[in-house]
């Protein structure tokens, strides 16, 4: 999109012959707009005030990076909030002397913690974004009741064999 904005802005200067800017410390319309197509959102364009056209095409040029740079921030702390919960939740899920696994609406692992790689055998990496029903295909009967919401919660006990020993397990879903 920016870069059909920066030619945009190119186009009318060749067609109109009027240069978008003056010279002498300001950016020229395209300029700018090829700055912003690499990243720099930090980049207004003067105001042309003898061409009204210009003028309201510059001004919309300043808003849309005015924009971009307010989502664009919005966005960066998000995913900083994101992370920092991504860390709290695996710090305290860490220290849980229960096994817990996550899974997402469709029963595809999402998180794992060490008491519950024990019961899978197997690093979350290994797990993780697999099927809770092909990892562990006793507690498949669960999850379908958990995944169909014939209840809010779902509790059975499975036997599972863990470290070459049998173990009754209680899974709540």
């Amino acid at each position: 999109l920016l870069d059909r904005v920066a030619q945009f802005f190119r186009d009318v200067q060749r067609f109109s012959g009027v240069r978008m800017g003056q010279k002498h410390g300001k950016l020229l319309a395209a300029d700018a707009a090829d700055q912003v197509a690499s990243g720099n959102l930090n980049v207004h364009v003067p105001i042309e005030t003898h061409a009204q056209d210009l003028a309201n095409l510059s001004k919309t040029f300043n808003k849309m990076t005015d924009t971009l740079r307010s989502q664009r921030s919005d966005l960066l702390g998000a995913n900083q909030l994101l992370d920092s919960r991504r860390l709290f939740m695996e710090a305290v899920l860490s220290g849980v002397s229960t096994g817990v696994i996550g899974i997402d609406d469709g029963g595809t692992i999402t998180v794992v913690n060490p008491v519950a790689e024990k019961f899978l055998a197997a690093r979350d990496s290994a797990c993780l974004g697999k099927s809770l029903g092909d990892v562990m295909p006793e507690i498949a009967p669960l999850i379908g009741d958990a995944l169909a919401g014939r209840s809010r919660m779902v509790q059975g006990q499975i036997c599972l064999m863990v470290e070459g020993r049998e173990r009754n397990v209680t899974v709540r879903v």
